[in-house]
């Protein structure tokens, strides 16, 4: 998300500061009064990172930072590097978490669950050429394939992503992994940006013949004041702009 936020300007937003996400606002804004339970929300990025987690580990996500690995000519890295990938996860404590169930007032252990997912917060402007990002989405892949897998019943799944591609390892990509979603009886709502949305969504939506109970999509632009904070380039102070 904050990927598409640096390199793909948006409208009544300054030009020459530095973007990132409120993250506070951005979970409240995805959840909508749905409360969280244990293991649930996960955020995924990596490292370095262009924006800090702390208000996501406050918040109660799980945060893993990923190190970034040397690509060959290819674009593909060696087995040695792929076995370097290290990952650091990040815990406010140990028993903070985040499965959302499905009844928006009540919090018991038998209703069903509902998983919030935002993906890769790192800048890809700052990406070398010699370094990629590795793993990133496919750990998320299997947070939601645990998540269908281990639910009660079925649920709502929420995912911060407009990209619709197959991962390194893993080929049915984030597209693969709502379908098989909403196959299991699962309600999907997907929040990005309008430039950052890949078409493959819509179109798999309609080809598929998906009602809006069964799968939505949601444009993060019509909340740009809210969840984007607009730093200075000199390291000033913060504001929001509506």
């Amino acid at each position: 998300m904050i990927s598409t936020l640096v390199s793909r300007p948006l409208p009544n937003l300054t030009i020459g500061t530095k973007k990132i996400l409120n993250i506070p606002i951005l979970s409240l804004l995805m959840l909508r009064g749905r409360h969280a339970a244990k293991d649930g929300m996960h955020l995924v990025a990596s490292s370095p990172l262009e924006q800090g987690l702390d208000p996501a580990v406050k918040m109660g996500w799980r945060c893993c930072v990923l190190k970034r690995v040397a690509v060959d000519g290819a674009g593909t890295s060696s087995d040695s590097e792929r076995e370097d990938v290290r990952v650091r996860e990040i815990s406010a404590r140990k028993d903070r978490g985040s499965l959302i169930p499905a009844d928006d007032t009540t919090t018991d252990s038998d209703s069903p669950r509902r998983a919030a997912i935002l993906p890769n917060l790192s800048d890809a402007s700052i990406t070398s050429r010699r370094m990629r990002e590795q793993a990133v989405d496919e750990l998320l892949h299997l947070q939601i394939l645990q998540t269908l897998l281990f639910a009660p019943r079925p649920g709502t799944l929420i995912l911060g992503t407009g990209d619709a591609k197959g991962g390194q390892f893993n080929d049915l990509g984030f597209l693969g992994c709502v379908k098989m979603a909403v196959e299991k009886g699962w309600k999907v709502e997907l929040w990005s940006w309008r430039k950052g949305m890949s078409r493959m969504w819509r179109e798999e939506a309609k080809k598929c013949g998906w009602s809006r109970k069964q799968f939505r999509l949601y444009e993060l632009d019509d909340w740009t004041g809210e969840v984007v904070m607009e730093r200075e380039s000199s390291g000033g102070r913060r504001s929001r702009r509506r």
